[in-house]
């Protein structure tokens, strides 16, 4: 499970990297980071639980603004150019990553979960 929550903190340091070409960069690196930072507090630590609750929390809500915005885009447009497809399939895009941020929080969330039985009953 380490090498599975250190898999996904690099991939959200990775997809706050990657912003650097948005036109409102600032928001989407903070939550990639934010995310990432969740992922290195060690599992049962004191903070990991309050942590990872508020960034899923932020990504739920904000995807959950975002959807609206992206009615009408088909599974098959995500992959399709930007160009070609107009600002719905980046914002789709954009709500499909906090959807991926939320997930992520949850997963450590279960395995904080699980790291606080395993040293309640150790």
């Amino acid at each position: 499970m380490r090498a599975l929550r250190l898999g996904c903190c690099a991939l959200y340091f990775v997809s706050a990297g990657l912003q650097y070409n948005d036109p409102d960069p600032q928001a989407w690196v903070l939550i990639y980071s934010a995310a990432a930072a969740a992922l290195i507090l060690p599992p049962g630590g004191r903070w990991t639980r309050g942590v990872c609750s508020f960034v899923a929390v932020v990504a739920l809500v904000w995807g959950a603004l975002l959807l609206p915005e992206a009615s009408g885009v088909a599974l098959s447009d995500l992959t399709a150019s930007m160009q070609a497809k107009g600002g719905r399939v980046e914002i789709a895009r954009e709500a499909g990553g906090l959807l991926l941020v939320a997930l992520g929080m949850v997963g450590a969330l279960m395995l904080d979960h699980r790291a606080r039985g395993a040293t309640a009953r150790g």
